[in-house]
């Protein structure tokens, strides 16, 4: 998939454009993005998304970082993205010089698919009712997509994910909810009591309520946030401050892949698809007390993810 850096200042081939932030790039995100390739497909046209590096919005907020996000782009067939900053500048562009200069002439845009609410410009004053009375485009504004009478939003699946609720989080996004980090170099607990953990760090985005999950874990691969890939290996994460073993109160995101042994992982990536909440993390009186919970989180995990992949 090609980056394009900023609005071309020579004319573009002809497109098929969508606008969007598309964080998460839930159902209702694909819809569009679907929407956009097969018109460009069948136009022999090119598909472009334009979408927006957020510099202002805390890593910790996020449900994609800027490369899961174009990785997930080029997972469904789209020809090139703008990741464009969102700055100063392109919020006072007025809505006439965006559709007239940036798309028609700079992108030589041929069709433009968005959502019904869809608003763009200084002061946010484009919207659908505008475009559909501008020419030199076709126009194509689809219905917001629900799930079970709730409109599918990106700040929604942030709520279910920050009350643990994983399982509706992936049904609203059409994918499990996939998180990337490094393994870091941790105090080696998990491997004195038989249950060796990669500590994950170095996550950009936002982290589930704390607690056990079921998740697929995957090493040293840049895939799609879209699917679990079939290499992925049946895990159980910790999201938590371990209040056995620690006092400091610093959370952790603690990954055990079940049934394998790894070897040293540190400076690994991993990338870890969350599937269903176990429980709420515990404080124990005793470490046998805690190897004996996990041996259960283990057998419900293996249970869980034998039904789910």
């Amino acid at each position: 998939m090609e980056i394009i850096k900023n609005f071309p200042s020579t004319k573009y081939p002809a497109t098929v454009v969508t606008i969007g932030n598309f964080d998460g790039c839930h159902r209702g995100h694909r819809l569009l993005l679907d929407a956009v390739v097969r018109l460009a497909e069948s136009h022999c046209q090119r598909s472009v998304v334009i979408s927006f590096a957020d510099a202002d919005k805390p890593a910790a907020a996020r449900l994609f970082t800027e490369a899961q996000k174009l990785r997930g782009f080029a997972a469904l067939g789209v020809h090139a993205c703008m990741l464009h900053k969102f700055d100063r500048s392109l919020m006072n562009i007025s809505h006439e010089d965006f559709l007239y200069d940036c798309l028609l002439q700079r992108l030589q845009m041929r069709h433009l698919v968005i959502g019904m609410d869809f608003r763009f410009g200084h002061q946010r004053r484009g919207s659908v009712a505008w475009l559909q009375k501008q020419s030199g485009f076709s126009l194509a504004a689809l219905a917001l997509l629900e799930q079970e009478g709730q409109r599918i939003s990106s700040s929604g699946i942030r709520q279910l994910l920050a009350a643990g609720n994983v399982s509706t989080a992936a049904a609203m996004l059409g994918h499990a909810y996939m998180l990337e980090g490094r393994v870091q170099r941790g105090n080696q607990r998990g491997g004195r009591i038989g249950v060796p953990t990669a500590n994950l760090g170095d996550i950009e985005q936002l982290l589930p309520m704390q607690g056990v999950y079921a998740a697929w874990a995957v090493l040293d691969a840049e895939c799609s946030p879209l699917a679990v890939p079939t290499a992925a290996m049946p895990s159980v994460i910790n999201i938590g401050t371990r209040p056995t073993v620690s006092q400091d109160g610093t959370t952790m995101v603690e990954v055990h892949i079940i049934a394998k042994k790894l070897g040293d992982l540190y400076g690994k990536s991993m990338a870890v698809f969350f599937v269903q909440r176990l429980r709420d993390e515990i404080k124990f009186l005793h470490l046998e007390a805690l190897r004996a919970q996990i041996d259960i989180d283990i057998t419900q995990a293996q249970q869980v993810l034998a039904d789910k992949k």
